[in-house]
Order: structure tokens, then sequence, then C-alpha cells
């Protein structure tokens, strides 16, 4: 064996000194032992030990600089992998994905306190059985959203919920009697609970809550909702119990957001897009005009300019007292407005008169309603229903209302028909949040009583279920189509703070018209 290949198949056992005995044969010859010549031995020897060792350092200065480029490309390797795993976590977070079509996100906010956070749109305590509906022509509907309400003890306080926020405002638009309180709202019983009391606060008799679904959780285009509640009695007394929806683009109770917003839903370049809704103060609409309307100018302040934008509200349902029965009332608002708020009454459809009336005398310069009447019984729990489907033909949209599974009354698209003077008046395209509250207000109701209030009052909801169509689920607060992330950003001010009255008090201006100013679109 040579002497370099010895040299190769040591194991350097000795690592002080890994040339230890680097000249010595297995058994202890030496390998320059076959020649007699002392001085040629020690020739031969001290030769072969140098050469030895040469290569010997070499191979090993070999050996280090491939271990040294081996753990380079291991870190490396190691280092690109977490980059790309940072990237497609972020890419799955912000597009997540479910049965290989894209989810909609709700919304950028982080919880990092909260202990429980649910993973999926549906509570898993909602039993599988009402997963999928048949519904409208025998189209399936598939189960978008729930929440059962049956883990006691939920706050609501800004950033406790994933879905829900109770807000710490007074409700100024409709000089309520009491404040809202967000530990008014709790969950017990398996029921979200809104408590109404008598105690003084803000300088209000009053405390009450309300809880909302805003830039959380918002439906799209088509969906039906349905609310499992029980009123309170006191509805008899003035209590005004409302499970409604509102466009994301307002936030209830905000009044600078609601400005020239609410209740829009009006994709029009006409006379209903301006103040007092003509060119004249005919006395028709006290609103402002519709801040994004399809007229701005271009170049103005606008989510999605060419596109008329607002916030129409739809109300599930209502508490009523009146005529000595109590009253589940179901509306749509909308704007602009009809001849004395008079849509077209032909194309609303009542499917029982003996137990469902058209309230008469609803419509105001603020808002014009379509809003109906059912006889309730409060003692028992009651299941609500809104169907609405808004359709690229707007005669083809429709909105539907229920009560324990049987239909009160249904609108047509063609009730909101063009007239003389303005266009169609749209079914909501707008991403639109939920709310939940429980107030006192004499504009709701005159003959209200205060002193015969028997206090504290609960407004108890068991569940709250979304369906949308089968492959067609959107549950975002920001479509691509009618977005609103942005422009709530850009305007953080008006939807932070409730003080604010209008969007002129919030620091901005509406955007110019073109009906109004020279400009281009």
């Amino acid at each position: 064996m040579s002497s370099s290949s010895y040299v190769t198949t040591l194991k350097f056992k000795y690592l002080d000194n890994p040339f230890y005995y680097i000249d010595r044969e297995p058994g202890g010859q030496n390998p320059s032992s076959a020649t007699n010549d002392p001085k040629k031995k020690d020739v031969t020897s001290t030769t072969t030990s140098a050469t030895s060792s040469t290569v010997s350092t070499e191979k090993i200065d070999v050996k280090k600089s491939f271990r040294f480029i081996i753990a380079i490309v291991a870190i490396l390797v190691v280092f690109v992998l977490a980059i790309i795993f940072a990237i497609m976590s972020s890419f799955i977070i912000n597009n997540p994905i479910r049965n290989g079509d894209k989810v909609e996100k709700l919304t950028d906010i982080k919880y990092p306190q909260l202990k429980a956070i649910r993973t999926s749109l549906i509570d898993p305590d909602t039993p599988e059985e009402v997963y999928n509906l048949l519904k409208r022509n025998g189209k399936g509907w598939t189960l978008a959203f729930s929440d059962e309400f049956e883990l006691d003890g939920r706050t609501f306080h800004e950033g406790d919920d994933q879905f829900f926020t109770a807000v710490d405002i007074y409700y100024s638009a409709t000089h309520d009697l009491e404040y809202y309180l967000p530990q008014m709202v709790t969950t017990r019983d398996s029921n979200l609970e809104i408590i109404f009391d008598r105690a003084n606060h803000s300088g209000l008799e009053f405390v009450s809550g309300m809880v909302q679904s805003w830039n959380k959780l918002c439906f799209n285009k088509r969906a039906i909702v349905e609310i499992r509640a029980q009123l309170p009695y006191d509805v008899k007394h003035g209590l005004w119990p409302a499970a409604w929806s509102l466009g994301n683009l307002a936030r209830p109770g905000f009044l600078a957001t609601t400005d020239g917003t609410w209740p829009y839903t009006y994709d029009e370049c006409d006379l209903g897009t301006l103040p007092n809704q003509s060119t004249t103060n005919e006395g028709m609409s006290y609103l402002p005009g519709q801040r994004l309307s399809k007229c701005a100018c271009s170049g103005e302040d606008h989510p999605s300019p060419g596109v008329g934008r607002g916030a129409p509200e739809i109300d599930i349902i209502e508490g009523l007292y009146q005529y000595d029965k109590f009253w589940g009332v179901q509306t749509l608002q909308v704007a602009p407005f009809d001849e004395w708020w008079r849509p077209d009454y032909d194309y609303v459809g009542i499917d029982n008169e003996n137990i469902t009336i058209i309230r008469e005398d609803i419509g105001t310069v603020y808002q014009e309603s379509i809003s109906l009447g059912t006889n309730l019984n409060t003692s028992e729990f009651h299941v609500f229903t809104m169907e609405y489907k808004s359709s690229e033909q707007d005669q083809d949209s429709y909105i539907t209302f229920a009560i324990d599974g049987i239909t009160t009354f249904t609108i047509n698209g063609s009730a909101l028909h063009p007239n003389q003077y303005i266009g169609w008046r749209q079914i909501t395209k707008e991403p639109m949040s939920l709310v939940f509250n429980l107030g006192l207000s004499f504009m709701w109701n005159q003959d209200l009583d205060t002193e015969e209030l028997d206090l504290p009052a609960k407004f108890l909801i068991d569940y709250v279920r979304i369906y949308q169509p089968e492959g067609q689920v959107e549950m975002t607060c920001d479509p691509v189509d009618y977005p609103t992330d942005q422009y709530i950003r850009n305007h953080k001010p008006a939807y932070e703070n409730p003080n604010l009255t209008s969007w002129k008090a919030a620091g901005y201006n509406f955007p110019r018209n073109l009906l109004l100013n020279q400009c281009k679109l």
C-alpha cells in the first residue's frame, strides 16, 4: 500500500495531532525497510514522510473546503425555503382556498389577543342538516356563515370578536333616548343577549346595546339571512328591537359616513343624484345628494369612479306596537325617491293579507320605504328571514321576507322602476353588514310610555345564518367590483369618530357633480 493511498484510509483517530504515525504501515513496519543503506533509508523515510504530509494536508484542505461549501449551501437552502414558506403562508392567508375555489377574506383586522379564533365562517355548533337549503325555483343555497352563540360569556368590545362589535356611542340619527354601551351585550344561555336598562349615562336615562358586523362580516348581491330571535314584551311600551343590514360604505351611528350615502342605491346620472333631488328645493327630499354618484367628475374622491355607490338599508325585523297589536316590521329603504315616496305597489306581493299589512304612514324627506308589518306573538322565538338577489337586469331582482318559514311579502325589482325624473333604484349590489340593537325613540313610536317599561328588557338572538347560492359565495366587505376597504382607510376620522355629524365636519368635500360643474367623467 502506498503512503498516499494509506493516507486516504486513515480515520484520524488522534484528533490532537492528525499526522501522528502518518508514516507507519499497519503492524508498525516502516515502509522504507526494503533498503539496507542507513543513509538511503533516512532520506527515503524523510522524503516519504514529507510527501505523505503534503498530500495529507492537501486532501484535508479539500475536505474542509468541501464541507464548508456543503454547510453554506445547506444554510442557503434553509433560508430560501423559509422565504418561500413565508410568501406562501401570506398568499394563503390573503387568498384562502376552499374546495378548490378562492374564498374572499373578510377583513385585514388581526386578533392577537383572542384565545379561540374560528378558522371557518361556519360555526361548528351549527347542525349539519341545515348546511344546505332549496329555495327559489329549486336552486340550491349553501351555508356561508353562521353563529349559534352557544359559548356563554362572550364580549364584544372593539377587538374582542372576529365578526361583531358592540359600539360605544349615542345614536343621534333617530334621537334615541338611550346610550349604547358594549357591556350591555353578551352571550348567555346560548343566546346573544342585548339588554336595555334604566341607568344615567351621558345625560341620558337609559342604556342599551348595539352590535355591528361593519367592515368585518358582509354579504354581497345575493343572500338569505336567517335570524331566530325573541323580541322583548316591552315593545308594547315603545322599545325598538331591530335586526337590519346596511351598506358597508356607511357605519351605523357614525353620521359623517351616512352623509350622502344612506339610503342611496342608484347608478344613474340625473336629478336623483342632486341635493334635494332637484335643481330647486321643492320639499321632496332633504338629502344632501348622492355623494358617490355616477356623475362624479374625473379625478374626484370616489371608491369606484363611474359607478353610483351608496348605503341602502334592509330591515330584516323591527318590533312595533301599533293598533293594539304587536307587529314584526320588515322594510326596504332606498333613495332617490318616487313622488310622495310611493313605489309601485303593483310589484309588491303580499302572501297573506289577513296577517300582513302595508304601512301607509311611512316615507319621509330622508328615505323612501317599502314597509309591511306582520302580526306577532312576542312571548315566543321566531325565525325572521330576508332573501334577496340583485341581478344585472333590475327588473329581475327581488327581496322576499318571511317569518317562521312563511313568506310575508316579496318586492320585485320593478317596484323601483324609472319615472319621469329618475331612473331605476337597485336592489342593493353593495356589500351589506349586519346590525342588532335595542333602542327607544319617539321617531319610531310616538306613543311610547317610559314609565311603564318593565326593565331590564332583553332582545335575544338564538342564531344568525347566512346562505348564498352554491358556487357564488362572496362573504367579503371589499368585493372587487364594489370596493370599500381603501376608501374607508383613506377617511378614517369619519369612520372612527361618532361625534362627527357630516362629511364636511370630518374634513372632506363631496365630489364635484357633472350636472353642477363643468367637468369630465
